[in-house]
């Protein structure tokens, strides 16, 4: 039985509000990675990128993934590269369930030239190439989902529905 769902996916794909609205409708707890690690670093993603560097980051990154206690009915949006470290992978795959939020480039452009805040995004053609780069490994996850032309709460109700057909609940 799945006790554990890490949501994956390029950043702007929805993993945070997504997983709000899973862990909601399956009545379980939610932690976004991102907002771990800003909590024990006390400094924002964007701060630590700009100060300490990428390296720094996917360091705390591995060190919050590997010390997430708590309950086991648990949702974990991740940051949009935290699954492409083959260390990661297994730790994830080994504790509970990766989820990819499958979504077309066109609507993250949409959704990051909107935002502002994003540490990896300078301009299209880098997004363009680092979105590129990471799908290898996203389409490693257990279980994909489709997130075109959805909005948040269907997005939520799918990925409740496959993980309940699949326990056989």
């Amino acid at each position: 039985m799945v006790t554990r769902l890490y949501l994956i996916g390029f950043m702007g794909s929805g993993k945070t509000t997504v997983g709000r609205l899973v862990a909601d409708l399956m009545h379980w707890c939610f932690l976004d990675l991102d907002e771990e690690i800003e909590r024990v670093e006390g400094r924002s993603v964007s701060e630590i990128f700009r100060q300490s560097g990428e390296s720094h980051f996917r360091q705390l990154e591995q060190q919050r993934l590997r010390s997430i206690s708590g309950p086991r009915d648990l949702i974990v949006a991740l940051g949009g590269g935290t699954y492409e470290a083959a260390r990661n992978r297994e730790f994830i795959e080994d504790n509970g369930t990766s989820v990819y939020l499958e979504t077309p480039l066109e609507d993250i452009y949409s959704r990051l030239e909107s935002d502002g805040t994003r540490p990896m995004f300078s301009s299209r053609d880098e997004v363009s190439e680092l979105y590129q780069q990471r799908l290898s490994s996203y389409n490693m996850a257990r279980v994909k989902v489709e997130t075109n032309h959805m909005d948040p709460a269907t997005i939520a109700e799918e990925i409740v529905r496959l993980m309940t057909s699949a326990s056989g609940c």
